[in-house]
């Protein structure tokens, strides 16, 4: 688009579509930026269809404050009485993480309803569960993955809890499976938890991944599953292979896993083309040889018996 910030030397990434309960046009919010990621914008585009075409509107700093990975979160049914929707960003060269609800129209944002200081949070995504809201967001290390956090609270403009780990902290795992936090959909009583997995040499060809995210242990964790199935009516998600990963590295020998085993997975944090096999039945004995998978490291099995 001539004379705006959208152009192939800039940056638009990171894109959330929502449509206001009064409105029939779809809003798209995004991270708007220059390629040197100086200017630190948000920007809004609008459709008759969530497919576009995209009409481009502005990009702009909201309340004056820098704003580079954002989310949106929209509170409460979609009906024109109960409706908000919020802005969730990156601000002040990534130090604070704030809350900035939209207008009505959700073409701009009002008034700031939370700053979290100092948390060094981006990708930040909220889902509300019996009336407690759980931030999901990721600490700031470029393109590569770190431990992505939850945190909670009653009230968006309450006092938060301390930052908590999405995967288990004592294991490579903890890097939420090499990805950082894009976007967290309800379903039923958990939620479907969605990663990019960047590939900082070509950009363009980064994935996304989906995982089943429970509340099963009373807190958000990942349920990790390369196979697995969605019923939108019951809002549950069904793990459909017992499997069991291992490194590039893993040692020489055999491996027994019972059905109904559930372990932390083990993967390399700098190789992502680690070793998968599906299994199934009673009970398993799995070889590998050094030709296939090296000579040092680890083994751990996982599954949905």
């Amino acid at each position: 688009v001539a004379n705006t910030m959208i152009s192939t030397s800039n940056v638009v990434e990171r894109p959330k579509v929502d449509l206001p309960a009064w409105n029939s046009e779809y809003v798209m919010w995004f991270h708007s930026d220059t390629g040197n990621y100086g200017a630190a914008m948000v920007g809004v585009a609008t459709a008759k269809t969530p497919c576009g075409p995209y009409t481009y509107k502005t990009s702009w700093q909201p309340l004056g404050a820098e704003s580079r990975d954002e989310g949106l979160f929209q509170d409460g049914p979609r009906d024109i009485a109960n409706q908000t929707s919020y802005l969730l960003y990156a601000s002040d060269n990534n130090q604070n993480f704030k809350i900035t609800r939209l207008d009505a129209n959700y073409y701009n944002v009002t008034t700031n309803v939370q700053t979290l200081d100092g948390v060094t949070l981006e990708a930040p995504g909220i889902v509300k569960r019996d009336s407690v809201y759980w931030p999901i967001a990721s600490h700031t290390s470029g393109w590569a993955a770190n431990p992505n956090k939850y945190f909670l609270s009653t009230y968006l403009s309450g006092t938060w809890s301390a930052q908590n780990d999405l995967t288990p902290e004592n294991t490579n795992t903890a890097s939420r499976y090499f990805s950082q936090n894009a976007y967290d959909l309800p379903l039923g009583t958990n939620a479907i938890c969605m990663g990019d997995r960047w590939r900082v040499d070509v950009l363009g060809s980064s994935q996304y991944i989906w995982y089943p995210l429970s509340w099963a242990s009373g807190v958000p964790q990942i349920v990790y599953a390369d196979v697995w199935s969605v019923d939108l009516t019951a809002g549950i998600v069904a793990l459909l292979f017992l499997f069991y990963s291992c490194l590039l590295t893993a040692i020489l020998g055999t491996y027994t896993v019972a059905t109904g085993t559930n372990s932390n997975v083990h993967l390399d944090a700098t190789e992502h083309h680690y070793t998968e096999e599906n299994i199934c039945g009673e009970q398993h004995v799995r070889p590998w040889g050094s030709g296939t998978l090296g000579v040092a490291g680890g083994v751990a099995v996982r599954g949905s018996g």
